[in-house]
């Protein structure tokens, strides 16, 4: 997996118990990006199943990516 956004998803797979369930929460093309690019495959592979280039899985990576710390955020604070 290439350094960058992949890299703190993965950290924050790592970290968080409730990551599944974040995961569940965002759209299905982030979600499928997400899924693919922890399972090791690269942004143009991820690019060529949904017919995009794969500097538009990079920025839709890094959308999930700002979702996925969204709702970690607001759950870390809900348990306080």
């Amino acid at each position: 997996m290439s350094k960058g956004v992949s890299m703190y998803i993965e950290e924050l797979k790592n970290n968080y118990p409730g990551f599944e369930r974040f995961i569940d929460k965002l759209e299905p093309r982030r979600k499928h990006v997400i899924r693919e690019r922890l399972k090791g495959r690269t942004l143009r592979e991820v690019g060529l199943d949904l017919n995009v280039t794969p500097e538009r899985v990079r920025q839709i990576e890094w959308m999930a990516y700002r979702h996925l710390m969204r709702y970690s955020r607001r759950d870390r604070k809900a348990s306080l």
